[in-house]
């Protein structure tokens, strides 16, 4: 936040330099030239303000950095150019392409970014999604384990190997199976199951359930 507010008070005051010799500099009778730059200079800065204002909201900022510091270069240069350009041409049609040329290089860069970093968050919170999935499924199956004495050895390895199916799943992985959902039936069965010892549909359905977990770590 701190850098945040210090980058835009610093291209404020580009821009306030900026506008002091504009209007001293060039005096009352203002060149095509130098209103081009200035209106580039202007559109620079708004670019600017836009990409710290509707930053793209995600669980780190790292990657919403780089706009702002794609626009601020862009900033940087557009000012450069238009003072070289009112000191060196009054040429409209010069002024007006490189200055195009200049924006539309760094618009595009902007965008490119925009979308890199929505994916990249959008990337983040699907692989957060899965990492909740899988650590919410195994502590239910943890409790299954300690609030139970699940005395038959088969019930009890094949529990146990579920859990550790679990805990040993990828985050990563192609596959679309969320595991919540399949399990949203089939997880109160095993509750009930194991309160009930019955050891073999507690057997059956932890096998089921491993299988499934399986099929979701290779896919």
């Amino acid at each position: 936040m701190k850098n945040k507010t210090m980058t835009l008070l610093a291209a404020a005051g580009v821009l306030a330099v900026f506008n002091i010799l504009f209007f001293i500099w060039t005096g009352s009778e203002r060149s095509a030239v130098a209103w081009i730059g200035y209106g580039f200079m202007t559109l620079s800065f708004v670019i600017l303000v836009l990409t710290y204002i509707f930053p793209r909201k995600g669980r780190g900022e790292t990657y919403s950095l780089v706009v702002p510091q794609v626009a601020v270069t862009y900033m940087a240069l557009t000012a450069v150019l238009s003072v070289v350009l009112m000191i060196l041409t009054s040429n409209t049609t010069i002024a007006l392409t490189l200055e195009l040329l200049l924006s539309i290089y760094y618009v595009t860069n902007i965008v490119i970014h925009v979308q890199a970093n929505r994916r990249t968050a959008a990337n983040e919170e699907a692989r957060q999604r899965k990492v909740d999935d899988l650590k919410k499924l195994a502590a239910q199956v943890k409790i299954y384990i300690d609030m139970n004495d699940i005395s038959n050895q088969e019930a009890s390895k094949a529990v146990g190997a579920l859990y550790d199916e679990l805990l040993c799943a990828p985050v990563r992985t192609s596959s679309n199976i969320c595991l919540s959902d399949m399990f949203s039936t089939m997880m109160p069965s095993l509750g009930n199951a194991i309160y009930n010892k019955n050891w073999s549909e507690v057997s059956a359905t932890a096998r089921r359930m491993q299988t499934l977990v399986r099929q979701r770590n290779i896919s």
